[in-house]
């Protein structure tokens, strides 16, 4: 009653034209609103009045659901931003806009209606401007920060105008649908990741795009979840998953080279603690440097390479092998740890005989798993000669200080011929 009481009274002098009483009357237009029809019974015009616009924004469209967003829009939020862009023209566009983008970063739902009821076969739409409804979808799919909005974020996409045709196009309307554009290709790289059970949003795509040392950890991240999948990847799910990555990194993510995609999912293979992707692994590798090995990974469409054109080279080949079985047995506990078993199957990827991968092999045993594995190297690898074995502990004696004087120096009667002939 007070409330009515104080409007009868500022609509009697805003008959008489008496100055200055239009922001009142606004204020208690809203306060009337909140009070009598949103049942917001604790509010005065004195906490009103303390409210910055967005907070009374939010508060009229409280406890809103799919449901009732609309009529609540429609009914009580537009005839306030009405009100408001008469006292401070334009400022119906800001606070929509800061209305759907702080609850975009939550929840795209309210946007996702909005764009719906303004496409252009709608008889009354609530954004009528093209440029205005593109940016304000633009501004609250990139504020998301959740990732199980993808979903949503498409269908907004889907109701915003295509590209005009014809050569009078205003400039900025061209820029946003460029901004369109690359918003598409966010999109469909957010849902391949979501395929794999990557889920990241838009705009992490955006912030990454340009950074290479991100895009490298996002490409691990997404080929060691595969690999920790239940069920051991098949040949044609590797595929897969290497031809998403190229198309990832042909379609948004070309601050990487394909090689990488490779290598990094070599990497994934090597180490996913499965012999039968160790294997899978070496279809990717030039494990001789004298022949060709190709892979056989079929080739469609124009975004990727065939596999015979990005066959990782020998040398790098030798290290991605070599970091894996290191990775092997410093994770390795005893002597019966599977992981010893896998670092030989890595190892034994490169069959050529070649000194400097056998002498590779041997500083990675040496230096990274207990010397009580001596006698098991010296069994398998009695090609290197004795000097070199000599100077390996040299090198070590520091770590293990019995090592020379107990074994090298003085190798058992079944190894010493050996050495010595070199054989």
């Amino acid at each position: 009653m007070l409330v009515e009481n104080a409007l009868d009274l500022i609509k009697l002098g805003l008959e008489r034209n008496v100055p200055h009483l239009e922001r009142i009357h606004h204020q208690l237009l809203t306060l009337e609103t909140l009070v009598y029809d949103l049942q917001h019974e604790h509010l005065n015009l004195e906490k009103l009045n303390v409210m910055n616009e967005l907070s009374v924004c939010q508060l009229i469209m409280s406890d809103c659901d799919v449901d009732t967003f609309l009529p609540k829009l429609h009914r009580w939020l537009m005839p306030y931003l009405r009100r408001l862009d008469t006292l401070q023209p334009g400022r119906i566009t800001e606070l929509l806009r800061e209305l759907l983008v702080a609850r975009s970063q939550e929840n795209l739902d309210w946007a996702q209606q909005v764009c719906a009821n303004s496409k252009t076969d709608q008889a009354s739409p609530i954004v009528a401007d093209a440029s205005l409804l593109i940016s304000l979808a633009l501004d609250c799919i990139y504020a998301c920060q959740r990732t199980d909005q993808l979903e949503v974020a498409m269908k907004i996409y889907d109701c915003l105008p295509e590209r005009p045709s014809g050569s009078k196009i205003d400039p900025i309307l061209s820029q946003l649908h460029d901004q369109l554009d690359q918003l598409q290709s966010h999109l469909e790289a957010a849902d391949i990741l979501e395929n794999h059970d990557v889920a990241v949003t838009p705009a992490t795509i955006s912030a990454k795009q340009n950074d290479e040392e991100q895009l490298e950890q996002l490409f691990v991240r997404l080929t060691r979840t595969a690999m920790r999948k239940g069920q051991p990847p098949t040949e044609n799910r590797w595929k897969e998953l290497l031809d998403d990555m190229l198309e990832l990194q042909s379609k948004v993510f070309g601050r990487i080279s394909p090689q990488l995609c490779y290598e990094i999912l070599v990497g994934s293979l090597l180490s996913s603690a499965r012999k039968e992707s160790i294997a899978s692994a070496g279809l990717m590798l030039r494990l001789d440097p004298h022949r060709d090995s190709r892979g056989s990974i079929s080739s469609e469409g124009g975004y990727r390479k065939p596999l015979e054109m990005a066959v990782i080279p020998f040398d790098r080949s030798k290290q991605l092998i070599l970091q894996a079985a290191e990775e092997y047995f410093n994770s390795s506990e005893n002597l019966s740890d599977p992981s010893l078993e896998l670092a030989g199957y890595c190892l034994g990827l490169i069959t050529i005989d070649d000194e400097q991968i056998q002498q590779e092999k041997v500083q990675i045993i040496f230096f990274n798993s207990n010397f009580l594995l001596l006698d098991l190297i010296l069994n398998t690898y009695v090609c290197i000669g004795l000097d070199w074995c000599r100077s390996i502990a040299l090198r070590l004696r520091i770590r293990h200080a019995s090592f020379k004087d107990t074994v090298v120096t003085q190798p058992s009667s079944s190894h010493r011929s050996s050495f010595e002939t070199g054989q």
